[in-house]
């Protein structure tokens, strides 16, 4: 099974062979297989003295190495887009996270859960139930003021275009399989919406379709 990981909440998505598409279970969004950017094995090289801005590298992200590209130069950092996955996932990392592409790698970290048996798979349910699901518990237990959601649709129309919503708007946003509100940030070209979910961290706004939006 191929290492790849949810674009949308960052889960590791288990991939069968010739699967052509793959659905998350801890979030429930669809994705299209090759689509996806696939973790590489470490690469053995130090990292380079500078990057520049379009240049390829590998990043890495919870212990896996990653095809992707700088963005922007930082005080401190680098601004980089994951390769495959969408602009919500870009994140300033600093040189000890980069490597340069093209470079050998070795076999010591496997790209393939199968390649270690069942260990393999067991760390790969033991680091989805620590990264994801334990952060979930932990939020829940430690913020009453959180919302439940509700699993009926909100009676508000959908928006058909992302002018429609202004910054501050309130709105309804499907997660999962709840309807939760939240508050429009701003309006992204792609014709998506940057959202707040009321009640929440910053770290959970994310940018979602106008399939996912209801007015209220």
């Amino acid at each position: 099974m191929t290492a790849v990981r949810c674009d949308h909440c960052g889960a590791p998505l288990e991939l069968a062979d010739a699967t052509a598409t793959v659905r998350c279970q801890y979030c429930q969004h669809t994705h299209v297989v090759s689509a996806l950017g696939v973790a590489v094995d470490a690469p053995n090289a130090a990292p380079a003295a500078t990057y520049t801005v379009g240049q390829a590298v590998l990043c890495e992200w919870r212990g896996r190495w990653w095809r992707a590209r700088v963005l922007e130069v930082q005080p401190g950092g680098y601004l980089v887009h994951y390769d495959g996955y969408s602009s919500s996932w870009d994140e300033t990392v600093g040189a000890d996270r980069l490597r340069p592409p093209g470079v050998p790698l070795t076999s010591t970290q496997p790209s393939t859960p199968r390649a270690s048996g069942g260990r393999g798979l067991g760390v790969a349910v033991a680091l989805f139930l620590l990264c994801v699901v334990l952060p979930v518990v932990l939020w829940t237990f430690t913020r009453g003021d959180s919302p439940a959601g509700s699993t009926e649709t909100p009676l508000g129309a959908q928006p058909s275009a992302a002018g429609q919503l202004v910054p501050g708007q309130a709105v309804s946003v499907y997660w999962g399989s709840r309807w939760y509100d939240a508050t429009v940030l701003t309006a992204q070209p792609d014709g998506r919406v940057r959202i707040h979910y009321d009640g929440w961290a910053d770290s959970w706004d994310e940018d979602v379709t106008l399939d996912r939006v209801r007015l209220r």
